[in-house]
């Protein structure tokens, strides 16, 4: 169970949030886009977990990039040829469901 939320980011052409879920210690974040939890934040061991539940589209690819963006972390998803890929500092690798993303320093956004 999630003690606060926040509206990360509000989408206009169909309804849609983006928004920040915390749990009671705050230990643990949730970004979700519309009820798909796209990345689960543990902020303990600084890594995020990306997900997509099988939407990959542009706003969520969207939504992910601007999470990075706020906690200042270089890593970015990209699409090439259809394929998507999470680039940062150490190169570009395929994206995967689930994969694990360190975030080494972030900036509290929150």
């Amino acid at each position: 169970m999630f003690a606060k939320s926040y509206v990360l980011e509000r989408t206009k052409n169909n309804g849609g949030n983006v928004k920040v879920d915390f749990d009671t210690d705050v230990s643990k974040v949730q970004v979700k886009l519309h009820r798909t939890t796209i990345i689960s934040l543990d902020r303990n061991t600084r890594k995020a977990t990306l997900r997509t539940d099988g939407w990959r589209t542009v706003i969520t690819k969207r939504a992910i990039n601007r999470f990075f963006e706020l906690v200042g972390s270089d890593t970015r998803l990209v699409q090439k040829h259809f394929a998507w890929f999470v680039t940062d500092s150490e190169g570009s690798r395929p994206f995967e469901e689930g994969m694990e993303i360190p975030i080494a320093h972030y900036k509290m956004f929150w």
